[in-house]
């Protein structure tokens, strides 16, 4: 049975966070749902996986495509901002 997709919650999250390890593609052994809107991920599907660093237990958030492509989006405009802030800095 699938979910109905909801809105993705809070802020659009960027991978230059310093608690976010590499993300990584990972085959789903059992369904699960995306952190972000709650999307079913069925098993024997692909999926991104990307680890939460510095807490005392090892573990990753699964998130479907279009989330992953969101906080893809949302890294790829910090870059820009730092590259513009490392080029007035550097003039």
């Amino acid at each position: 049975m699938a979910t109905k997709k909801k809105t993705p919650r809070g802020q659009v999250p960027s991978l230059i966070g310093g608690s976010n390890g590499r993300p990584k593609q990972v085959e789903v052994k059992r369904s699960c749902f995306c952190y972000r809107c709650n999307s079913t991920i069925s098993a024997g599907t692909k999926c991104i996986e990307i680890p939460k660093l510095g807490t005392g237990f090892a573990s990753a958030r699964r998130v479907c495509d279009d989330c992953f492509q969101a906080i893809v989006e949302k890294t790829y405009k910090d870059l820009q901002e730092i590259q513009g802030f490392l080029a007035t800095k550097a003039q």
